[in-house]
């Protein structure tokens, strides 16, 4: 295998590529729509790789070089169910005298879908999984945080949309999901990617690990409050007694 040296590499970001997934038939497919290296000063004959992951799936999609560029269509991905958490990276790796030296790369780069018309990110994804036992969901977050559901209640993006589920879950979900930024602060894509896209919401929630963070000791009971404050916002309890109370009076 190829060792990659990463010193001096250049950064590929994400107004630079444009990728697109379909489903035609229930099979997840990608379409590599552009990659644009001007400005870069990157070699020819440098090898263009762009790389599908979720969580230990991979997929290794070849893009001829930098100065002949083969966009591929319709790439199957059959490692992979759902476009959901679904994120890409991009390496451009150098031949000859710099044979699997990594002179750039991009990372967390996701890929617009057909019902989708922005950058195609989701601050949660959802993926079904079939390893959770009698759980009904777990929050992965390697390497970004991913929320699982248990594929056999059946339909679970169904059970992610309703009410109940959010109510009782999502305060926890968020929570988790704000410990992990914190153990990703200095994440070196950090004006990217999920990281990001996290800070932002806790920001909006007045709990702003950049401009405020925690002390070490007091991180638990930060994330505690971040929980409290997205449950707040919502006004789950609400919500929830609402729907108690709507059910108590159905006929």
């Amino acid at each position: 295998m190829t060792r990659l040296n990463y010193t001096g590499r250049k950064r590929v970001t994400r107004d630079r590529v444009r990728l697109r997934l379909t489903e035609p038939d229930g099979k997840l497919l990608l379409d590599v729509q552009g990659l644009q290296f001007k400005g870069l000063r990157l070699p020819d004959d440098a090898e263009v790789i762009v790389e599908a992951y979720r969580q230990t799936a991979r997929r290794r999609v070849p893009c001829g070089t930098v100065g002949a560029l083969c966009l591929p269509t319709a790439v199957p991905l059959a490692e992979f169910d759902v476009p959901d958490g679904l994120l890409f990276r991009v390496k451009v790796v150098g031949v000859g005298d710099a044979d699997g030296k990594l002179l750039a790369a991009g990372d967390r780069i996701p890929a617009v879908t057909d019902n989708q018309n922005g950058d195609g990110t989701s601050i949660l994804p959802f993926k079904p999984s079939s390893d959770l036992g009698q759980q009904l969901w777990r929050l992965d977050t390697d390497p970004d945080p991913l929320l699982l559901i248990n594929s056999g209640v059946g339909d679970w993006k169904g059970l992610a949309r309703q009410p109940y589920f959010q109510a009782l879950v999502f305060p926890e979900l968020v929570r988790q999901a704000a410990m992990w930024v914190l153990a990703n602060m200095e994440d070196p894509d950090e004006n990217e990617g999920a990281a990001s896209n996290w800070r932002r919401l806790l920001a909006g929630l007045g709990k702003d690990p950049v401009a405020d963070p925690p002390q070490e000791d007091e991180q638990e009971q930060w994330a505690d409050d971040v929980a409290e404050a997205f449950a707040r916002k919502h006004k789950f309890l609400d919500r929830m007694i609402d729907l108690i109370n709507a059910e108590a009076a159905a006929p």
